[in-house]
């Protein structure tokens, strides 16, 4: 029945005109059918809050789910990890307001895809311990969340829009220093930190640049921001990685 309900707002959506933004899509999808749009929305926020809070105490007290909650949790994220991660590339989301992007947008994607990984790794291991493995399932969500946006908004040949950029870079930057740190007090697991440290460094270096293009495209006069000016390096220092961007400034 909830995948009946997911299906038929997705189904509605398409008369919504996502195009010009989520929120001009719901209130279309209101207007065109409330009781679905209410009902649909309804069930999955309540399903993806009740996983949210069985599994993040669970994690807290040090303890493992049934194995079948996991695998349920996995099956109700998964599609709408994949939805939403689609979203930038059927749509130019560089277009739409920012507060449809940095909070409706960006945190359904890295809810769903914290979900989605927590879920799919539980069900698949509990080797590593669930307060550590709730957390690390975070950062991968908000990982796969701004290389979703990174590789859509390319699609349209821009970097991500300015709002996306700013917490892209400030979420980034903390999982490198991170990553580093449990390199070194972790080495168990250093080839694990060292595979997400290179993911975040890179996404922290997109976001830079992110930022850099939107600073440069609101100037008068200034870039489009589909010309991208700047690009985005990683290069290794004494002291860890220096992320930043060059290009025409």
């Amino acid at each position: 029945m909830k995948a009946l309900l997911v299906l038929a707002a997705l189904a509605f959506a398409t008369e919504a005109r996502a195009d010009d933004g989520p929120l001009s899509a719901l209130k279309n999808m209101l207007n065109a059918s409330p009781t679905i749009t209410l009902v649909s929305t309804g069930v999955v926020g309540l399903a993806d809050g009740t996983f949210t809070v069985l599994s993040g105490l669970a994690a807290v007290q040090d303890r493992e789910l049934d194995k079948g909650v996991y695998i349920g949790q996995s099956v109700v994220a998964a599609p709408q990890a994949l939805g939403f991660s689609m979203a930038p590339f059927f749509f130019d989301i560089v277009k739409w307001k920012p507060v449809e992007n940095v909070l409706l947008l960006l945190p359904a994607q890295i809810w769903s895809s914290s979900l989605m990984t927590h879920g799919l790794w539980s069900s698949l291991s509990t080797a590593i311990e669930p307060l550590p493995r709730f957390g690390v399932s975070a950062m991968i969500g908000a990982n796969w969340a701004f290389t979703a946006d990174a590789f859509g908004c390319l699609y349209w040949t821009r970097w991500n829009p300015i709002e996306i950029g700013i917490p892209q870079t400030i979420l980034m930057s903390a999982e490198v220093s991170l990553s580093i740190e449990r390199m070194v007090n972790d080495p168990d697991h250093r080839g694990e930190w060292a595979g997400l440290l290179a993911w975040s460094a890179i996404m922290g270096a997109h976001g830079v640049a992110s930022i850099a293009d939107g600073v440069i495209s609101n100037r008068p006069g200034g870039y489009s921001s589909s010309a991208l000016p700047a690009v985005p390096f990683v290069a290794p220092t004494q002291a860890g990685l220096l992320l930043g961007a060059s290009g025409e400034f």
